[in-house]
């Protein structure tokens, strides 16, 4: 047990070792720094521009619009710290996209998932509507008096003849079928959940939608409970689900293109040529040679 005690401190050691190289290097590198008369303007323009991309991803990109916020604001920041008049158009188109995406209403998706998990919890508690079995009344007539007649009575008393059109009630369920029914609200309900974290709010209306309609058709609206989950139904199709389309990627990537300055050395001038002036030798032929 002794030898890798041995070798993990020795490992250990030697990190240690390279740590503190490194920091007394970024010691010197910070030195460096500091006295090396360098313009941080280029630098803060360039971290601001890449703060504005990471917005415009967030916004387009991830739908989120809190971290779009935060970055724009970080932004604004660093340009606010260079005190530079030049910069003020910039920040000003900062702020207005700040201030828009503020006002845009926030979904908060942890509460709806609870809201829609609480649903399908209360599912096994509602009373499903029963059929109703209503006696004719007697219109005040005694009834018929001798046993066949008396007995004929009862039995017709036991059936209700509607008129057509009449509305019918829905029959009772069988348990088979209630657990079936049970079964496909809870689906919807998961399927209301999906479109959520989508933010398709077209399928999270009309599921449910659908899922209100099944409860009041096959359950006892009179019942506390169900009549509780139907308002609970209509609360959840007033959420605001798809994501607002905010049209500032545009005006955010043209308010920040500062004219940074150049980082790499201007090119050297050539030098001209130089005029080639002809040898002795290859003087003109006609040219009289000095007396």
């Amino acid at each position: 047990m002794a030898d890798p005690e041995l070798a993990l401190a020795r490992q250990l050691a030697a990190q240690q070792m390279q740590l503190a190289a490194a920091q007394r290097e970024l010691g010197q590198l910070r030195g460096l720094i500091a006295v090396t008369d360098v313009d941080p303007r280029p630098w803060r323009l360039a971290e601001a521009a890449h703060l504005v991309r990471l917005a415009n991803h967030a916004l387009r990109i991830d739908d989120d619009i809190d971290s779009a916020v935060r970055a724009l604001l970080a932004a604004k920041a660093v340009l606010m710290e260079l005190h530079d008049p030049s910069l003020a158009p910039a920040i000003a188109t900062l702020e207005q996209d700040i201030d828009l995406m503020e006002r845009v209403p926030r979904l908060n998706e942890d509460d709806a998932l609870m809201r829609l998990e609480a649903l399908t919890a209360d599912l096994p508690e509602l009373p499903i509507k029963l059929p109703s079995y209503v006696a004719d009344p007697a219109n005040g007539e005694s009834p018929p008096e001798g046993g066949v007649a008396l007995a004929l009575n009862r039995i017709a008393t036991l059936f209700k003849f509607r008129q057509r059109g009449e509305s019918t009630t829905s029959p009772l369920l069988e348990p088979a079928e209630h657990r079936y029914l049970e079964l496909n609200l809870a689906l919807a309900l998961e399927r209301a959940q999906l479109a959520l974290l989508r933010r398709d709010a077209k399928l999270f209306d009309q599921t449910l939608e659908d899922f209100g309609s099944a409860v009041a058709q096959f359950y006892d609206e009179g019942d506390d409970r169900v009549a509780g989950v139907l308002t609970e139904v209509a609360s959840l199709r007033a959420l605001q689900v798809a994501v607002p389309v905010l049209d500032i990627a545009t005006q955010l990537t043209l308010s920040m293109r500062p004219e940074l300055p150049s980082t790499e050395p201007e090119p050297e001038p050539e030098p001209e040529p130089e005029p080639i002036e002809p040898t002795p030798s290859e003087a003109p032929a006609n040219e009289e040679a000095p007396q």
